[in-house]
């Protein structure tokens, strides 16, 4: 049990700092995605596009990033699975230590996007606060 619980406080440090990495970094691209569109921004703007409809196109943006992140991360921890097990089981003796099913898989994904989506709202809503003649003015 005290080894168990060792793991268990292991993995988790290892998934939060993995999760305000990843976080971090979906800001951060997000955030040069509104720098480097920055014109672009103006030129929806000035033809007559709403606060709205740029905040849509940098939430979408947000979204299909958590999606496909979210996917390659589900592939990758199916993948793994089976070797971190065996590894316990030879050198602790645990069997199946990570036993993960749809209902858990379906969870892990919808927290992804969900958190993909709170991170890139703030950059969303500065690129529909843009003035569109200032927009236009600035060069990246």
């Amino acid at each position: 049990d005290t080894t168990l619980r060792a793991v268990n406080v292991v993995m988790v440090l290892i998934a939060s700092v993995a999760l305000f990495v990843s976080i971090s970094l979906v800001s951060i691209l997000s955030y040069l995605s509104v720098v480097e569109r920055t014109p672009e921004i103006g030129i929806l703007r000035s033809i007559g596009a709403r606060k709205f409809d740029i905040f849509s196109v940098f939430s979408a943006e947000s979204i299909l990033i958590g999606i496909f992140s979210g996917i390659f991360g589900l592939i990758l921890l199916y993948a793994i699975t089976p070797s971190i097990n065996t590894l316990f089981e030879a050198g602790m003796a645990i069997n199946n230590i990570i036993k993960l099913g749809f209902p858990q898989y379906l969870f892990i994904f919808s927290i992804n996007i969900l958190l993909s989506l709170i991170v890139g709202v703030i950059p969303a809503i500065i690129a529909s606060r843009k003035d569109p003649i200032k927009a236009l003015k600035s060069t990246v």
